[in-house]
């Protein structure tokens, strides 16, 4: 009888992390596609209206935040449970995206970006996963 509990809990175990990892993929494709779509928009007032540049870093984090938020979004509304958990489990592949994306772009010291880009990224997903169970 051991032997039958212990296959059970495995078939549980294994059937409970696919189901996990989609979420999180499809989260991170959300927040990815929203994040490109935010920066595009961004970028095109930007030019069109010829700001300055010192306000770019601003946007960007904007753009970051909100990104991160759909993620979050994304993964709780989809569980429908645990929002800032799913949120930021969410937000690793995210914010690793995020971070290869920063060092890639940066042509300087990409250390304050990273700095800054963690807590946002972090903040947001979990504010966008409490969000969706609450909904």
């Amino acid at each position: 009888m051991p032997k039958t509990s212990k296959r059970k809990l495995k078939e549980k175990t294994e059937s409970g992390m696919r189901p996990l990892l989609i979420n999180a993929a499809v989260a991170l494709a959300a927040g990815t596609v929203v994040f490109l779509i935010i920066i595009l928009i961004l970028s095109a007032i930007t030019v069109k209206a010829d700001a300055p540049s010192d306000k770019l870093p601003i946007l960007a984090y904007a753009a970051v935040g909100i990104g991160a938020l759909a993620c979050g979004f994304t993964a709780s509304r989809r569980q429908r449970k645990h929002g800032a958990l799913t949120g930021l489990v969410c937000a690793i592949p995210f914010l690793t995206l995020i971070l290869i994306i920063t060092l890639i772009a940066a042509s300087g010291a990409p250390e304050a970006a990273i700095v800054y880009n963690i807590p946002i990224v972090l903040i947001a997903s979990a504010g966008g996963g409490v969000l969706a169970v609450n909904i």
